[in-house]
């Protein structure tokens, strides 16, 4: 690290430690516990600033954040002190974490949840998607916003990018294997050299960054088809939806998936809003229907209607209002 990343690192602390305090705090429910966190998560923040510095480090140490926050309680015994009501630093007026500091409804709802519940509420109402984003996209689609924050829970467990930076993404080997029919390209001859990557069947996941492998495996054999072959960003939008959500190609999706999640977010609302029945089951909280539609008629094996369910419930406490 040379002595213009130091200095530049030494910076970015000292402009932004009372804000990454506040989410720590919120993530632990404890002062001394949240400038542990956020001391943890800077360490380890310094051992990559060299290579993510200059671009995002404020996301990068957010996600560091929430997932060291998630690993402490793992490991600690299974019951959480509670939220003291009292908010380390007040915000600026305004400001989200203000507003919850002044709301007891709100500090009640969220010692009720989990930790990584408690973190999909606190990155999504308080950094990277603004509350106006969020807003914005509940009333284009009609539904309360703790539908779409239940939707990031069960989709992306809170995260549309990896820690190193890259969307998330699951690579489908089957879908790869259609595609790849779809394009008249040799499929069958393929399934026989890489299945793991081209197959008639699901399976072989990794999981994570190890995803990627996967994906860039399938490049090699077809761009396009491995981007169509993968659910993207917080709500794991298949890429083979490209053309009928009007992007230019699927390297125009793929591009957009990883700007930011306020465009995972607009890829979302573009696909739920082009389906009139799944966009009906999503408004009326029929999460079987909506399970179907969204995740294909395998969903039960995923449960994902009855995740959906439970989820909601918790977060349309949280989010004040919003029918489940």
């Amino acid at each position: 690290m040379t002595a213009n990343d130091d200095e530049a690192f030494r910076d970015f602390v000292a402009g932004r430690w009372s804000a990454l305090l506040r989410t720590a705090y919120l993530l632990t429910g404890d002062e001394h516990r949240a400038e542990d966190l956020l001391q943890t998560s800077l360490a380890k923040l310094w051992l990559v600033w060299g290579r993510v510095g200059a671009e995002h480090p404020e996301a990068y140490v957010r996600r560091i954040l929430t997932t060291t926050s998630t690993s402490w309680w793992r490991r600690r015994w299974h019951g959480e002190r509670p939220m003291s009501d009292a908010m380390p630093e007040s915000a600026a007026p305004g400001d989200f974490t203000d507003r919850l500091a002044d709301h007891d409804a709100l500090i009640t709802a969220l010692r009720s949840l989990t930790p990584r519940q408690r973190a999909v509420v606190v990155l999504r109402y308080a950094e990277d998607l603004s509350e106006a984003d969020v807003a914005e996209a509940s009333d284009a689609l009609g539904v309360a916003p703790a539908r779409l924050l239940a939707l990031v829970e069960v989709e992306s467990a809170g995260f549309g990018f990896l820690p190193n930076g890259r969307a998330k993404i699951l690579f489908e080997r089957h879908v790869m294997y259609r595609r790849l029919v779809a394009a008249a390209l040799p499929a069958q001859r393929w399934r026989s050299e890489f299945p793991e990557i081209v197959n008639t069947t699901p399976g072989g996941y990794l999981g994570g960054v190890q995803e990627y492998e996967r994906f860039d495996a399938a490049s090699g054999l077809d761009r396009d088809c491995a981007i169509e072959a993968c659910s993207w960003g917080l709500f794991q939008i298949m890429g083979l939806h490209w053309l009928y959500l009007d992007y230019a190609s699927a390297a125009d999706f793929a591009a957009s998936m990883t700007i930011d999640e306020r465009s995972q977010l607009d890829a979302f609302v573009r696909f739920v809003g082009r389906d009139a029945a799944m966009l009906r089951a999503l408004q009326q909280g029929r999460w079987d229907d909506f399970a179907r539609r969204y995740n294909g008629p395998a969903y039960h094996t995923h449960a994902y209607d009855t995740r959906l369910a439970s989820a909601v419930a918790h977060f349309d406490a949280v989010t004040c209002g919003g029918s489940a």
